[in-house]
């Protein structure tokens, strides 16, 4: 599903699946840095900082994007 979304976006964007850690997949295939992450609720939030914050100690230059997807996502 998640190829099917992107497509437009072949030569920018992939989709990808690991075992591990994210910081070393990201560092294996030279991401530039991004990490995404989809804030649902408070819990996600803490949750994810705290995954954030170890992946910045880990690896310094990846970042975390957070992002609050609406509300009522029609499909």
């Amino acid at each position: 599903m998640l190829e099917a979304m992107t497509s437009r976006f072949r030569q920018t964007f992939s989709v990808d699946t690991f075992d591990g850690l994210t910081v070393d997949y990201a560092t294996a295939t030279r991401c530039p840095g991004l990490s995404c992450a989809a804030i649902r609720a408070i819990s996600d939030y803490e949750y994810d900082c705290q995954m954030a914050l170890m992946n910045r100690k880990l690896q310094p230059r990846l970042e975390t994007v957070f992002m609050m997807p609406a509300e009522n996502i029609r499909t």
